[in-house]
């Protein structure tokens, strides 16, 4: 019984401090307080990518021992051609930020593109980790404006 319990609160923790659970995809956002990025737009397969997310308060996100920003790219078929790696629990310390009127916050993700990924046009997703309230239930698996990024 003992074990039981110290496995579930255990699992709970890794779980608030930004690993995956399935079914719960992360909070939403309202509009208008995002941007991603890719740079380059254009470029050639086993290049690299920087997606540049901004958040624009006021508002608050979760921080810490959270990832924060998740990313993912699909191709034309709708198929995951990547897929940011989750990070590794370091600590079990979950904070929220918060953000006033006008304040931004930047964060980068990095694409390696794979030398074997096939010329064409790809789409990078995302969801950005806002604050929910207490009880809140509104929650969306993707909440950043889509970038596009053409491989040549």
């Amino acid at each position: 019984m003992r074990f039981a319990l110290a496995t579930l609160l255990t699992s709970l923790l890794l779980c608030g401090c930004g690993g995956q659970v399935i079914g719960d995809p992360g909070p939403s956002a309202e509009p208008g307080q995002l941007t991603l990025v890719a740079a380059p737009d254009r470029l050639s397969p086993g290049g690299t990518v920087h997606a540049t997310v901004t958040v624009t308060g006021p508002t608050e996100y979760e921080a810490g021992c959270v990832q924060t920003v998740r990313l993912w790219v699909l191709d034309t078929q709708h198929q995951r051609a990547w897929t940011e790696p989750a990070p590794e629990v370091t600590c079990m310390a979950l904070t929220n930020q918060q953000l006033a009127a006008g304040q931004t916050a930047t964060f980068q993700v990095d694409w390696p593109v794979s030398a074997t990924l096939h010329p064409g046009r790809y789409t990078i997703h995302g969801l950005f980790l806002f604050t929910l309230p207490m009880g809140a239930g509104t929650r969306v698996s993707e909440n950043l404006p889509p970038a596009e990024v053409t491989l040549q």
